[in-house]
């Protein structure tokens, strides 16, 4: 019973944070997030590279994106280094390769739809 009285009641940590789970460090819960958008982005790319199609997708989202994770890579430079800050690399070198790919097809897009354009124009 105790045990699950401690699990009900929330604890505020001095260090700023919040125990919600005693015995469990919050730590999993970040790598286990940048592990899912880890996953998410080579298939991202992949696509990319299969359709060479970036049709629906927002570099403005990407690139916040990136942005965040390079916070939490200063984050971890900064507060808590820990072998995590592979895990936001590895996913800022994703999203920076999704970015790049979506600027060059979209480029080529606009090549091969400008053309069009101008000879219904005419």
């Amino acid at each position: 019973m105790k045990n699950t009285v401690a699990l009900v009641n929330m604890q505020f940590a001095v260090s700023g944070g919040v125990n919600i789970l005693p015995g469990i460090s919050m730590h999993i819960f970040e790598v286990l997030m940048l592990i899912c958008f880890g996953i998410s982005w080579p298939i991202s790319i992949f696509k990319a590279l299969r359709t060479k199609e970036v049709r629906g997708k927002s570099w403005v989202f990407i690139a916040a994106v990136g942005f965040g994770y390079i916070n939490g890579i200063i984050h971890k430079l900064v507060n808590s280094f820990d072998w995590v800050i592979w895990l936001y690399v590895f996913n800022l070198i994703m999203v920076t390769t999704d970015l790049l790919l979506y600027f060059r097809y979209q480029k080529l897009l606009e090549e091969i739809t400008a053309p069009r354009l101008q000879k219904k124009n005419a």
